[in-house]
């Protein structure tokens, strides 16, 4: 029985230890800025058909791992670009699963070229799964991808 009573607190103090940010790759780096001080995961996605480059942080021992993935914003697969798969959703799901059990706060921070669609989308699908906080920081309205979310919630 005390075991389970241990495994009851410790999953209610994980749902509260992790906090979700996602923002625009514009707004990482002040948004880095803020929650690089403590222990936090990157999770990176841009097109694979723009020229769009990685963002350059600066390295931080507190800095996890950062995650660096390249699909299209799209809802629907084409012959033209690269949309969300599976793997994907896979490695996003043990990415995050394998650094949220610490014990002490942790952030994800999850952005994309707009911070309207792809960031949201995984941020959204991982909070309604583990009831993790979430913040969106963008001015603009957001638009979740619904092929992320719904390929992101299929595995989580």
């Amino acid at each position: 029985m005390q075991d389970i009573r241990y495994l009851t607190i410790r999953l209610l103090l994980r749902i509260v230890m992790v906090n979700i940010v996602v923002c625009s790759q514009e707004q990482l780096y002040t948004v880095y800025g803020e929650y690089c001080k403590s222990e936090h995961l990157v999770i990176s996605i841009k097109s694979t058909k723009y020229p769009a480059k990685w963002p350059i942080l600066l390295p931080n021992d507190l800095c996890l791992g950062w995650l660096k993935m390249s699909f299209d914003d799209i809802d629907k697969p084409d012959n033209i670009y690269q949309c969300m798969t599976v793997n994907h959703a896979l490695t996003i799901k043990y990415f995050v699963l394998s650094y949220s059990d610490s014990e002490k706060p942790i952030t994800i921070i999850t952005h994309c070229e707009g911070g309207i669609s792809r960031g949201p989308a995984i941020g959204l699908s991982l909070n309604l799964k583990y009831n993790w906080s979430l913040s969106i920081l963008t001015n603009d309205a957001i638009t979740p991808n619904t092929l992320v979310f719904d390929t992101l919630s299929s595995v989580l």
